[in-house]
């Protein structure tokens, strides 16, 4: 019986698919504070995010398509900015993260627009 439980605690987490959040940095997090900025700015939070919700069970997919974009998006992000930001794609959580900050950014301007102005008495 001892070699039964053995076995299951061996194989516990052979299988166990982590989203990888763990092992995001504080500039990881910075640079997708970043690109939801970039997104938000320009107007585009619902386009991105309905593009994002679509295409996260393939983000391993899409970050790879990075490399064939980065002529294109290159002009926004540097070089080793870009590189990580393709790094950070290759995560299960990462594109949940990214739609957090849009949403994040989207709900605080939001939330600006509605606070009464102060200049106005």
């Amino acid at each position: 019986m001892i070699k039964l439980e053995q076995i299951k605690e061996a194989f516990s987490h052979a299988f166990k698919i982590t989203d990888g959040q763990e092992d995001m940095t504080q500039e990881d997090f910075a640079l997708l504070e970043k690109l939801s900025s970039f997104v938000v700015k320009r107007k585009l939070s619902v386009p991105a995010v309905m593009f994002l919700e679509t295409l996260r069970p393939l983000n391993v997919v899409g970050s790879s398509m990075m490399s064939f974009f980065k002529p294109m998006l290159g002009h926004f992000f540097n070089s080793a900015e870009y590189g990580r930001l393709e790094r950070i794609l290759e995560r299960r959580c990462s594109v949940g993260c990214l739609i957090d900050a849009i949403e994040t950014q989207e709900r605080q301007i939001f939330d600006d627009k509605l606070k009464p102005n102060s200049d106005s008495k």
